[in-house]
């Protein structure tokens, strides 16, 4: 899937005076491989950091596997390669000219609305000011700046995209119910392997291919269950107090393995060039399993968001620890609340909010979140139905926004309150 970043990042990052030499998402078959380009900085020298998509390698926590290159490198290496077709560049061409229309309109709107309505007093806040309101926010609270950037960005692509293609729209940013997922890949004794992202789980024992499934992360009484929805038959592992999965002894797995490759020649129908395309071939087949205890380990989420992060900030990906996590903003009483991020709990009391790191603990027979808090630790009970149950007061020490620097960094105050923290639940 071709996700195209590149017209909304051009849009919060605009240039002048440079034309986009590297065709974008149209496929290339470099020595066997097909490829594609789904991002190259504008604007930029040789130098500048492109994404390129691998769709003929397995997918990573569900997703496409991408690295990087220089412009430069991929300036010479793309013109050895197959050409895409003259169809597929004038789809692409096409698209991006709808992608851009789309959003020269809006912006058109948006500027006709602003101009209309300053004259009346008070008016609604344009996409903007609600965009930089956002990130204004995220940054107060501790988080990093391109994390709030790229989760903004995210958010506004897929409202672009939601115009111009619906269903891709709909994958571009987690949208969630409230509740447990889990992240990371888990490795039992045997051959037995299960890597969680936030949509699903891909499974894979002995030679077998990797092979995705939907999960569910449910509460049997105090303690987390994960029923993987696996072929011939679904499965559950239980979460335990030393961080491990622990499921059946053995199971039957089905899925597939790969036999041999077959090669088909084929004509670039640009060129008239043959060239050889080489495809796995696989059987089908049923494994015995063994699973038992598993520990985990970091596989690195798979988001927009990280994704969009590491174009503006290569490298400041935050690696998110294996185990349980939580979706979803929950609200008590008194303006107290906690909303969760990939990677950090954000705490609201009034007007005052901080991040914090955390982790879900399986500890007797409770389930227990733990906010890593400096003064002290925050700890609240996960319930069976799905609430986070605390007790007592809490001050929320967080920070403002109130100028710049003279270099131009930002200057903050602080900003605290305190609340009662309560029983918690889903917004």
């Amino acid at each position: 899937m071709k996700i195209r970043l590149v017209y909304f990042l051009a849009v919060v990052f605009p240039v002048t005076g440079a034309a986009q030499t590297i065709p974008l998402n149209v496929t290339y078959v470099c020595s066997g491989e097909h490829i594609y380009v789904e991002y190259c900085p504008q604007g930029v020298a040789d130098s500048g950091r492109c994404m390129i998509a691998h769709p003929d390698k397995p997918p990573v926590n569900g997703g496409m596997v991408y690295s990087y290159d220089t412009r430069g490198n991929l300036n010479k290496l793309l013109p050895t390669c197959q050409q895409p077709s003259a169809d597929e560049t004038a789809r692409e061409s096409a698209f991006q000219k709808k992608v851009k229309d789309t959003h020269d309109a809006a912006q058109k709107k948006n500027l006709d609305g602003m101009a209309s309505v300053q004259s009346l007093a008070p008016g609604k806040p344009t996409q903007l000011q609600r965009e930089e309101a956002e990130i204004r926010e995220c940054i107060e609270a501790g988080r990093e700046p391109t994390t709030c950037m790229g989760e903004t960005m995210a958010k506004s692509l897929q409202g672009m995209m939601g115009e111009v293609a619906p269903g891709i729209a709909k994958t571009m940013v987690n949208q969630h119910p409230p509740g447990l997922y889990l992240t990371g890949m888990y490795k039992g004794a045997g051959a037995f392997a299960a890597n969680f992202s936030h949509d699903a789980v891909s499974v894979t024992c002995r030679d077998m291919v990797p092979d995705g499934h939907s999960y569910t992360v449910e509460m049997n009484g105090n303690r987390a269950v994960v029923n993987i929805q696996a072929q011939p038959h679904p499965f559950s592992l239980t979460f335990q107090p030393d961080g491990t999965l622990v499921g059946p002894a053995a199971i039957d797995l089905k899925g597939n393995v790969v036999v041999g490759y077959a090669t088909e020649w084929k004509i670039n129908s640009s060129t008239n060039i043959p060239y050889a395309e080489s495809t796995p071939i696989r059987r089908a087949t049923t494994e015995r399993c063994e699973v038992g205890a598993m520990r985990g380990s970091t596989s690195g989420p798979q988001t927009t968001v990280t994704m969009a992060k590491d174009l503006l900030d290569p490298g400041s990906t935050k690696v998110i620890p294996p185990g349980l996590r939580v979706e979803g903003e929950y609200m008590g009483n008194g303006g107290f609340g906690i909303k969760f991020h990939t990677d950090a709990a954000v705490v609201r009391c009034g007007a005052a909010t901080v991040a914090h790191d955390y982790m879900m603990v399986q500890q007797g027979n409770q389930l227990l979140l733990e906010l890593k808090d400096a003064a002290r630790p925050v700890v609240f009970a996960y319930q069976p139905d799905g609430t986070l149950a605390g007790s007592g007061p809490i001050k929320v020490n967080g920070r403002k926004i109130v100028g710049q620097s003279q270099n131009g960094d930002m200057v903050f105050a602080p900003q605290s309150a305190a609340c009662t923290m309560g029983t918690l639940r889903a917004k």
